[in-house]
């Protein structure tokens, strides 16, 4: 683990931004506390998940920066804990509830409208997801929307959350997407850096953690046993179904959500199980992409059961084509 004083030295500064952003702020604890990554219980948007982000660690580093032509915020926020891959889980599952939720609530005389949605972002480190929140701001005199970007990544015992928000009112000089990718991509590879100083870096670009430690897999065999995993997986869950049938007068969306949650932590094995296979490093970020697109398939099958009967596997073209068969679909039927 990293402590709170290399946790502090892992933390983006003005020279790693692009050009027109200035420190607004910096913390950093250096007892075990609450992982509050500058968010609060209370926060207007999502509670479930910014409840999730306070959990004990050993240390929390937090830099927040904004925009002197629009003040926008930019914020990182830096956690250490020996079970970073569960803290990462937790909040990545909260934050996946409310993705299609809406709050509504009003500031100084406005009507503030936050929507959620899952957004693509960088692929890097052990695991990472992103969200977009769109805040449209009602007045008498106009409306206004922005949208609030945050990645979640977590590179072995380190849990980082990048947050852009935007000033609705400002529609000059926002950060594009490319420019938060290079944003947190630099701040993943600072903690990369604090992690290589003490042994524990844990994968580079979108390596898994074992692919780190053992000799890459050839395509054959690496295609073979992932296939064969996931196969297990399906029979599985076959006989699950097959032992405890839906009844004649049961709704089948009651069943999917009686049954589903009996069939999630299957899916969750399967995937630890697949984590621990070596693909030829050529292949390794596209296969760690595929492994992220499943993770997001379970999570929305923990938080809406009745998906199962549309999608219990990821659809991916590519993967399927690479021969991956039996862990991605080429299409999906949703009925």
């Amino acid at each position: 683990m990293l402590t709170p004083t290399q946790l502090d030295d892992a933390l983006l500064t003005v020279a790693d931004l692009p050009s027109g952003w200035e420190l607004h702020d910096s913390t950093t604890d250096t007892t075990e506390l609450t992982f509050g990554m500058g968010q609060d219980n209370s926060s207007s948007w999502c509670p479930a998940g910014t409840a999730a982000l306070r959990t004990e660690t050993h240390g929390v580093a937090e830099v927040i920066f904004t925009q002197s032509d629009s003040n926008s915020g930019l914020t990182q926020a830096l956690g250490s804990a020996p079970d970073a891959g569960v803290h990462f889980a937790d909040i990545e599952k909260a934050f996946s509830s409310c993705v299609g939720q809406t709050w509504n609530t009003d500031a100084g005389g406005a009507s503030l409208t936050w929507t959620m949605a899952e957004a693509s972002g960088p692929i890097i480190a052990d695991e990472s997801a992103s969200y977009r929140v769109t805040l449209t701001v009602t007045n008498a005199n106009r409306k206004v929307s922005g949208s609030v970007k945050a990645t979640l990544v977590r590179r072995s015992s380190v849990v980082e959350l990048y947050s852009y928000s935007p000033n609705p009112m400002v529609t000059m000089g926002e950060l594009s997407s490319e420019d938060f990718t290079a944003i947190v991509t630099t701040g993943d590879r600072k903690v990369a850096d604090e992690l290589d100083k003490i042994g524990s870096t844990g994968p580079g670009g979108g390596s898994n953690t074992t692919s780190a430690a053992a000799a890459p897999m050839t395509k054959a065999a690496f295609v073979a046993e992932a296939n064969r995993i996931c196969k297990a997986t399906k029979d599985t869950v076959g006989e699950l179904f097959k032992a405890d049938p839906m009844g004649q007068s049961e709704d089948l969306r009651v069943y999917l959500t009686r049954i589903g949650p009996r069939a999630t932590p299957l899916l969750r094995s399967m995937l630890a199980d697949l984590r621990q296979l070596t693909p030829p490093a050529s292949d390794d970020a596209a296969i760690e992409r595929g492994w992220n697109e499943m993770r997001a398939l379970i999570n929305r099958l923990e938080v809406d059961p009745t998906w199962m009967f549309n999608q219990m596997f990821p659809k991916d073209i590519e993967l399927h084509d690479y021969g991956l068969t039996e862990c991605f679909v080429d299409h999906v039927d949703v009925l």
